[in-house]
């Protein structure tokens, strides 16, 4: 903050740090931790988008948009963070016939784009029309989040073109690699963004990436307590 920190003759900034992590769940301590000092950052993943939260809820709200007049399916949907209701608002919709009838009416609206228009164009309509992207925005991870979603709408789509199928032949589509979380490398996960940013890195995406300033703060997990030799490098050969 005060410039102390220096790389030749510049502060050290963000973007100039990189932060090696063996997992995404450590990926994400790191992240919550400097999130709460107020310093921004930025994960590198080798993961599928189908492995996100984000595509399972998806999952939800599809089968609801397929079936809209399955108000069970409905209701699941609703919850989820991509609509954003809690129980209790659930409970208060069910209680006003009117509101929850103009809600089934608005899922079956969408339905029909669906069929007439196709899928991006239905997707589109619903995050203006739900205010999708200022909900999820609103969430202290909400970039990432708002990105999976849009990276799964777009993953739809091209499939929707390339298979030539129907509702429920794309429903079936995206649920066969959400429950295997297909890690194909046109499905791995999008950065946000990366500008002016600390960047968190897992070990297999860091291979061959330089960063002026890098820490390894989870490099010391996986250190056997038995009696076994130990081995190191030294200089670039092996000691034990």
């Amino acid at each position: 903050v005060d410039g102390k920190a220096r790389i030749d003759d510049r502060p050290l900034l963000p973007e100039d740090i990189a932060v090696i992590v063996r997992s995404h769940r450590q990926a994400g301590y790191i992240q919550d931790a400097l999130k709460r000092v107020g310093i921004p950052s930025v994960m590198r993943s080798d993961m599928s988008i189908f492995a996100s939260g984000e595509a399972r809820e998806l999952c939800t709200l599809l089968a609801a948009l397929a079936d809209p007049g399955n108000e069970p399916k409905v209701r699941a949907a609703l919850v989820t963070d991509i609509l954003g209701r809690s129980g209790n608002d659930i409970a208060l919709l069910l209680e006003d016939e009117e509101a929850w009838e103009e809600c089934l009416e608005r899922f079956r609206s969408y339905h029909q784009i669906w069929l007439e228009h196709g899928f991006m164009v239905m997707s589109q309509s619903f995050l203006a029309r739900e205010e999708v992207r200022g909900r999820l925005l609103r969430r202290p991870d909400g970039e990432r989040r708002l990105t999976n979603l849009l990276h799964c709408f777009e993953v739809i789509h091209h499939a929707s073109h390339e298979r030539g199928v129907g509702i429920e032949g794309l429903l079936t589509w995206f649920g066969e690699r959400v429950s295997c979380r297909e890690a194909a490398d046109e499905y791995q996960i999008r950065l946000e963004t990366d500008e002016k940013l600390v960047k968190i890195v897992t070990v297999h995406v860091s291979k061959g990436l330089e960063y002026p300033v890098v820490f390894c703060p989870f490099m010391w997990g996986g250190i056997r307590g038995n009696d076994e030799v130990v081995t190191f490098h030294d200089s670039f050969k092996m000691v034990k």
